[in-house]
């Protein structure tokens, strides 16, 4: 889908506010991807954050926003990407008293991605995180 902004909109949002591409999305509502946006932003000339760029603290936690989720710097844990993990798989495994079981997944009972309080999460597996998020009359028919 095209992306209709003003380009000089775009540039605020994303260079003097900081807002992510996921964050812009979020903004405008529209039915587009964040690698929509990710393109504008190289087609107007403005140089997308690297990861590295991304890089903030949280009560003393190196962290990054991806994907619309906070992750942690823990390059030791079983669930570590590129060394970060979720923090809501950190905050349900707190919750639980235990890690994670292969399969396992956090749910957000508000669907807020960024919402990982742990009242907010509860452990489901992937098939019925599916039938949560995506109804069969929106999922692929085989």
């Amino acid at each position: 889908m095209k992306l209709n902004v003003d380009h000089e909109w775009l540039r605020q949002k994303y260079l003097d506010e900081g807002l992510s591409c996921q964050k812009i999305v979020d903004l405008l509502g529209q039915n587009i991807s964040r690698q929509t946006v990710y393109k504008r932003l190289i087609k107007v000339g403005i140089k997308p954050r690297s990861r590295k760029d991304s890089v903030f603290y949280v009560d003393g936690e190196r962290c990054i926003v991806s994907q619309g989720y906070f992750w942690i710097w823990k390059p030791g844990h079983a669930r570590a990407n590129g060394g970060y993990v979720k923090r809501c798989v950190l905050n349900l495994e707190k919750k639980l008293g235990r890690y994670l079981k292969d399969g396992e997944f956090p749910h957000h009972l508000d669907g807020n991605r960024m919402n990982d309080n742990q009242e907010n999460l509860e452990p489901t597996d992937r098939s019925n995180h599916m039938k949560t998020h995506k109804p069969i009359g929106k999922r692929w028919k085989s």
